[in-house]
This record gives structure tokens, C-alpha cells and sequence, in this order.
């Protein structure tokens, strides 16, 4: 997606402008793809959704999930942070049992943020070599964005993390902010997840330019 769509619709939100008024304006652009359009309405439906709390009821319980840390290292409470609120939606939406942003730094991916299932031992500051990770093996292409089976996958099965975290089921989408800084968003589940399919690999390529401009303010 084009940095001059993605701050068009940004915009238009600021405007105060509706869901169904960008919809009706994305149709009427000839120069982008069916792809394109669905993934800016996403993009304009998650950036709404960020600024709105995300209902309790994505919880399974209050202890059993990891809280997103401010951009300062402190912790906030999920309603506060609207990256952990995204990462609640895309969890619920996705249907998985926990969703994760990434950060790819110097050889690591680093998790910043983290809502969900607290039983996969992931936490904000956590960190692995890079190689040993999904999201390395994503940004190669050696991974499709889609992997509903990661014990069926001969690349997966044995990594350590996927036996360590007990990882059954697997999506993810990068996002690049307008500085470079690389982020991997995914979700992840303990058991497969047959039912998974494009719609939602779009659902989380939108909601991650929300997340990425977000990003972008901080």
C-alpha cells in the first residue's frame, strides 16, 4: 500500500469523515487494485477502532495475558495503549490464542507488544536471534503469511520456539513505519487453524498500517 493512500485516508478520518464516506470515495479510485481498496478500508476501519476501548470480553482472564509497555518501558493498562487494544482485535478477529508485535534490531526480533494467551512465555522485552524465528523466515519468503497447521510444516516443526511455545497455527503480515524501523504483526494458537484464509492475512495487512501509524506518532 502506497505512504500517499495510507496518509489520504488517515486524513480523511481526521476530517471526521465515515467509514461510508471513504468506502464510496475508495470506489470511485481507478489507479489501485481490489487489494489495495480493501486494504485501505481496513486501514481506515482498524485506525477508528484504535481510538475506540476494546471490550473485556476478548479476554479469556485477567492474569493469563501479557500487557503492552508505554514507548517509555512502563507498563500501561490495555484500554490506555491503543497498540495493545489493536492487538486485542486482531486476536479476537483472527480467532487465535494470542497476537504479537515484533520488532526486527540488530539480528533479534524483540517482542514491544503483546495481548492474548500469557502460556506461549512471550512478554514484552522478550528476544531471539532472528534466525531462529517465523518472522525471519516470512520477511525471506521462505514462510507464506498463512500457516494453519505449523506442526505439518517441515521448516516449523522443528525450531525450537514452535516445541517450546507449543505453537500449532500461525499468521503474520511486516509493517516498515515511515522511519524504517521493522515490525513483524502475528497471531498465533496452540492448536491448528484450518478455518484461516486470505480474508484474514487482508484483515491483519490493514490493521497493521493502523498499528504503523500509530507507530509513527510516538
Amino acid at each position: 500500500m502506497s505512504t500517499f493512500w495510507r496518509r489520504h485516508v488517515i486524513d480523511q478520518l481526521e476530517r471526521g469523515e465515515s467509514l461510508e464516506q471513504i468506502d464510496r470515495e475508495l470506489g470511485d479510485i481507478r489507479s489501485i487494485s481490489d487489494d489495495e481498496r480493501a486494504a485501505l478500508w481496513l486501514l481506515a476501519w482498524g485506525t477508528q477502532k484504535l481510538g475506540k476501548p476494546v471490550a473485556r470480553r476478548f479476554f479469556r482472564s485477567e492474569e493469563d495475558h501479557a500487557i503492552g509497555t508505554s514507548p517509555r518501558g512502563s507498563p500501561r493498562s490495555s484500554a490506555a495503549d491503543p497498540i495493545t487494544a489493536a492487538l486485542m482485535l486482531a486476536q479476537a478477529e483472527t480467532e487465535m490464542d494470542v497476537a504479537v508485535l515484533g520488532q526486527v534490531r540488530d539480528g533479534r526480533e524483540v517482542v514491544r507488544f503483546v495481548a492474548g494467551d500469557g502460556s506461549f512465555g512471550l512478554a514484552p522485552g522478550a528476544s531471539m536471534p532472528i534466525e531462529d524465528t517465523y518472522c525471519h523466515r516470512l520477511l525471506t519468503g521462505r514462510l507464506s503469511n498463512l500457516v494453519p497447521d505449523a506442526q505439518a510444516d517441515a521448516q516449523l516443526r522443528d525450531l525450537q520456539i514452535t516445541r517450546a511455545a507449543r505453537i500449532g497455527a500461525y499468521i503474520g503480515v511486516p509493517l516498515t513505519t515511515l522511519d524504517a524501523r521493522l515490525y513483524v504483526l502475528c497471531c498465533l494458537a496452540h492448536e491448528q487453524r484450518p478455518q484461516l484464509g486470505e480474508r484474514d492475512v487482508r484483515f491483519l495487512r490493514g490493521l497493521a498500517d493502523a498499528i504503523a501509524a500509530e507507530l509513527e506518532k510516538r
